[in-house]
């Protein structure tokens, strides 16, 4: 499992949280609290904007850092080289903060405990990074020294929905047909891995003329995933997912707007990483059959034939290469 990359992140939540925990420090601390505080908005603003050597430039020369799977980095230049490759390959992540304490040891060392909230979620399991870091005064100027990280797996469905781990990102058909009728849609994780939300919108001739959401979860009571749907036209639509081989058939049930009941049963078939098929057949509008919709092929964006988007893999972090 490849976790890595939040043991870093957890280091710069902790730094960018430091603020409220000087509150309770008393007089001769003011210039320290200021100066930890620039520092703090340093680390977070270059970590979300990706800038590895203006993160490595706030530790000192020789920091010291261990991850939780025992990995250490040692001084400047390897922090800076895990960063970069880092966010090549994750530009999109960004922090939420939650510092646990902060606590001056003497007049030259404060530590710090804090743990990460990141969006996107990176890919796995989820689990929450915790961290101790440690600050030093030197020659006047705080800086990072060191940090520790441990990783706590997080009560999930991850594990029943990972089938589908693949869908994460942006994707769309090309309008294909004389009306230019094309869909878009982008698939996140929510925080902790517990459902998918796919959001979605009908173009026609460049206009949007439906929007919605859908929810994937899991079902313990029937031990199935399960999906949600609610149009801007004001419908609704529940689903139960079954597998098979390299497809999902989907058989759902729903109510329109006026209160007319639909029901149908779809076929998502996974081609490759950055490929589907979406077919929807037995299609019924108030008990009278419909037309199906024969297979449409969807195309991660940014790859070929796709739409002009987000490559394959930048809408959720997917690699990790940090200790």
């Amino acid at each position: 499992m490849k976790r890595s990359a939040t043991l870093l992140i957890a280091f710069a939540v902790a730094l960018a949280t430091v603020v409220p925990g000087f509150s309770a420090e008393g007089k001769g601390k003011k210039a320290d609290r200021k100066a930890i505080t620039k520092l703090a908005a340093s680390y977070q603003a270059a970590f979300n904007r990706g800038d590895a050597k203006a993160i490595a430039d706030l530790y000192t020369p020789d920091a010291h850092f261990v991850g939780a799977r025992g990995i250490s980095l040692e001084g400047r230049e390897q922090i800076q080289e895990n960063y970069e490759r880092f966010f090549a390959l994750n530009p999109n992540v960004q922090l939420t903060t939650n510092v646990t304490s902060t606590r001056f040891v003497g007049t030259d060392v404060v530590v710090l405990t804090g743990a990460p909230k990141i969006e996107p979620p990176l890919a796995g399991r989820p689990v929450e990074a915790r961290t101790t870091v440690i600050l030093v005064k030197r020659d006047g100027q705080w800086m990072v020294d060191s940090a520790r990280d441990t990783l706590v797996p997080l009560d999930s469905n991850y594990d029943h929905l990972k089938k589908l781990d693949w869908l994460i990102g942006e994707w769309g058909d090309p309008a294909t047909d004389s009306e230019g009728v094309s869909v878009e849609a982008t698939c996140d994780w929510t925080i902790n891995k517990n459902y998918i939300i796919r959001r979605f919108n009908a173009v026609v001739k460049d206009q949007v003329s439906t929007a919605g959401v859908q929810v994937i979860g899991w079902d313990p009571r029937v031990s199935q995933i399960r999906s949600w749907v609610f149009d801007s036209k004001g419908g609704f639509i529940e689903g139960f997912w079954r597998p098979d081989g390299n497809r999902w058939i989907v058989t759902t049930s729903g109510v329109l707007q006026n209160g007319s009941e639909v029901s149908a049963v779809n076929t998502v078939t996974r081609i490759d990483d950055d490929t589907f098929t979406f077919q929807s057949t037995n299609r019924f509008l108030d008990g009278q059959q419909q037309p199906d919709i024969e297979p449409v092929e969807v195309k991660r964006r940014g790859t070929a034939g796709g739409q002009q988007g987000t490559a394959p893999g930048k809408g959720t972090p997917r690699e990790t290469i940090l200790p």
